[in-house]
């Protein structure tokens, strides 16, 4: 896994500009990341509804003998001065409801 990166992230906003989903991936099997995220030139900051999509162990998926064994967990998360941790082998979105200025044309 040494080139592969263990994080990556891609965001999304809607046509207003207000509403934004951040999409930021932890490959690593075993170890939280820390990330920071910046929207514009401003560090997020504050909780915010968050959805976390993981497993036991990197292995885990359901069948039909362990239907829950991933299952989308609705939670917050903390942002200070941008920085959050992302639990090991984990798929986290962030809702964001926060308007910005248009981006210079």
């Amino acid at each position: 896994m040494s080139n592969i990166p263990v994080l990556d992230a891609v965001a999304t906003v809607d046509e207003s500009g207000k509403t934004w989903a951040i999409a930021l991936v932890n490959r690593h099997t075993s170890e939280h990341v820390a990330c920071t995220v910046k929207l514009k030139d401003d560090f997020l900051e504050g909780t915010y509804e968050t959805t976390i999509l993981g497993g036991d162990s990197p292995d885990a998926y359901n069948d039909v003998q362990h239907p829950n064994r991933v299952v989308p967990d609705e939670t917050h998360l903390t942002f200070e001065r941008g920085v959050v941790r992302l639990r090991p082998h984990s798929l986290t979105i962030i809702r964001i409801s926060r308007p910005f200025p248009p981006a210079a044309e």
